[in-house]
Formats: C-alpha cells, sequence, structure tokens
C-alpha cells in the first residue's frame, strides 16, 4: 500500500463464498450482488464479470490488473510466495498458475475496494489457498498456513472478512458438475479428483476455522446449497 493509501487507509469488508467446485458460488454469489445492491450498498463484484469473459479475455485482464497493483506492498508478494513454497506445487506450471490466482485476489480486492461498500467474491482468498491445497505436494502445519492467512488480512486491511461456507450432498454437486458448461474446475475434467477435491475442501476450511477462533474480523457462516433452500435464504448467512 502507498504512504497516501495509508494515511488514508479504511478496513476492507469482504465478502466471499467458499467451498467444493460444483456447489453453487457463483451463482450465489451473483444473486447476493443483486440483494446487497437493492439495500443501497456499492458492491465491489468485478470477478463476477471477468470469470465469464472468454479465457483468453480472461488472462490478459488478470495479468493487467496484477500489474497495476504490485507496486502497492511487497510483503504481500513475499507472504503469498511462502504459502505457495509451503505447499510445494509440483511443477513450475502450476506454480505459475497458484501465484496467479493469489496475486489476481489481492489486486481485485484492492481496486474493487475503491469505489464500494464491500468486496463480492466467488472466488476470494479462501478458493485461493483451496487451489493451493489442491495442487500441493506438501501438508504444512495449519498453525503456521493461519499465520500467514493473518499476516495477509492485515496487510489488505481486511475487517471483516465474511466467508461463507457453501455445502451441498455430494450427489447434488456430482450433477451440478456434469450438467454445466465451459466449467473450469479440476472436477469438470475429471470427476475421479472428487475425493482430492474434498480433502482439500475440509484442509483449508479448518486454516480459517483456527483463524476465527483468534481473530474476531474472520466470521465463517454456512449456507447449505441445497435443492430445499431458497435463494432468499443466503442472505440469511451473512453475519448481522
Amino acid at each position: 500500500m502507498s504512504e497516501k493509501e495509508q494515511l488514508n487507509a479504511i478496513s476492507r469488508i469482504v465478502i466471499e463464498c467458499f467451498g467444493m467446485p460444483g456447489v453453487g458460488k457463483s451463482y450465489l454469489s451473483t444473486k447476493l450482488g443483486k440483494m446487497l445492491e437493492a439495500d443501497g450498498l456499492q458492491v465491489g463484484d468485478g470477478i463476477i464479470a471477468i470469470s465469464k469473459m472468454p479465457s483468453a479475455k480472461r488472462i490478459t485482464t488478470k495479468i493487467w490488473l496484477i500489474v497495476a497493483t504490485l507496486w502497492e506492498n511487497r510483503r504481500t508478494i513475499a507472504t503469498i510466495w511462502k504459502l505457495t513454497r509451503l505447499h510445494r506445487p509440483p511443477n513450475i506450471k502450476l506454480y505459475s498458475k497458484l501465484l496467479i490466482n493469489w496475486l489476481f485476489v489481492n489486486a481485485l480486492i484492492r481496486i474493487e475496494s475503491r469505489d464500494s461498500d464491500m468486496v463480492l467474491l466467488d472466488q476470494g482468498l479462501s478458493q485461493a489457498l483451496w487451489s493451493t491445497k489442491y495442487y500441493g505436494r506438501n501438508k504444512p502445519n495449519n498453525h503456521v498456513v493461519a499465520r500467514l492467512m493473518l499476516r495477509l488480512l492485515k496487510d489488505l486491511y481486511i475487517a471483516p472478512l465474511s466467508i461463507i461456507y457453501v455445502s451441498a450432498d455430494d450427489s447434488l454437486i456430482k450433477k451440478r458438475i456434469g450438467s454445466r458448461e465451459n466449467g473450469s474446475s479440476p472436477l469438470d475434467r475429471d470427476m475421479n479428483e472428487f475425493m482430492r477435491a474434498k480433502a482439500a475442501t475440509e484442509q483449508s476450511f479448518a486454516i480459517f476455522a483456527l483463524l476465527a477462533e483468534q481473530e474476531s474480523t474472520l466470521i465463517i457462516t454456512h449456507f447449505d446449497n441445497s435443492d430445499s433452500n431458497s435463494i432468499d435464504d443466503l442472505k440469511l448467512a451473512l453475519p448481522q
């Protein structure tokens, strides 16, 4: 963060959906954004629009946003590098993929918060950790990862971070993945990866649950995205 931003720093409010691929994070984020805007709030939800871009344009946009914010906080970059290195991705391609993912979320939070009351993400910090857990070969100590995540939240001036943990029955998730087109998750390419993806979800949630016990500015709420729930119930998952 620049010196000018430090002098005028205010807490960034970030809401993000977290959960298995195919659980409905993007759909719920879109609906939640409309609900919050109907209440008169300015919501930064550009990530949803970016996720719908053609692949080449999406990649170019991500890189542009990363380059535009690289200078703002070097310690954030160092923390992201440590988080990625701790999990030991198996090759340089996955190292690059994960680093770009982390840096993109970091950039989006910084940019979207400038003119918004809150930032709404369907692929946020928690999902970046999920990808790192999923692709990484190493399983570092939860307390070490939690400390790095806390450092990242403080460097980004996030207070609070509200994570909506979206869940559904395994059979329903598989059905949704099977019926969607142009999905980009690992499960869209290979459903045999389901149990590995589920393990990464549980490992990531454990990190944030540990952090929530120690940090009052991190709030985790649960939303069961089964067919029996109305979309109107989603708003109830947010802390009042």
